[in-house]
């Protein structure tokens, strides 16, 4: 079973891991205080917050719903490259799901932003103020860093895909290791044809050619 789980682990890169849990993160971010909206009169303030799937703020809960949507369609997604072999063998189409997925997911938390009601006019002493709730940053950061995790799959698989297909000089065209050098196959002349010295001694030599 540990070997297992190893290979199951071992199909995921460290971006895969890194975007599961950015999509984990704005998938708990919808549940989350979305909209802060405080009231205030006469030195008093009172604040009530609304999580993203309140049905008291019907204009952003249904965008919201759909963000919580495809993070988990994401984290699925994920979740099967890594329990099935056939998915993990698709480098270029990987990139295409991941951006694709975290496109749709960080629009629609940007489109529920931007219909976060504005604060009423004021009424007399009383002040009204609309903010953001901590899950409308985490669903905003995490949103944006999924995306960028998503876009650096591109270049991971096109660095992959080329080591693949173009392996290093070296390791096709071994060096001089293979062809040694002219010194060991063609010994020099001193070695094969010595010197004339030894074959034919010279006309000064009194032994062979006696002075007249």
């Amino acid at each position: 079973m540990g070997a297992g789980t190893g290979g199951i682990a071992g199909r995921l890169t460290w971006i895969d891991w890194s975007v599961a849990g950015s999509a984990l993160i704005v998938l708990i971010g919808v549940f989350l205080p979305w909209i802060v909206v405080t009231a205030s009169e006469g030195g008093r303030s009172q604040s009530k917050s609304y999580s993203g799937t309140s049905s008291d703020v019907p204009m952003i809960h249904g965008w919201l719903w759909g963000a919580f949507a495809v993070a988990l369609v994401i984290i699925l997604y994920i979740a099967l490259r890594a329990a099935i072999p056939a998915l993990s063998n698709t480098p270029m189409l990987h990139p295409i799901a991941m951006i694709g997925l975290t496109v749709v997911q960080l629009v629609l938390v940007i489109v529920a932003i931007f219909k976060i009601p504005s604060p009423p006019s004021e009424s007399g002493a009383l002040k009204i103020s609309v903010g953001w709730g901590a899950g409308t940053w985490l669903d905003l950061i995490f949103g944006i860093a999924a995306l960028g995790l998503a876009i650096f799959t591109i270049f991971k698989a096109k660095g992959s895909g080329t080591s693949s297909q173009y392996p290093g000089a070296p390791s096709q065209y071994p060096g001089a290791a293979q062809y040694p050098g002219a010194a060991s196959q063609y010994p020099g002349a001193p070695s094969q044809y010595p010197g004339a010295p030894t074959q034919y001694p010279g006309t000064s030599s009194p032994t062979q050619y006696p002075r007249y």
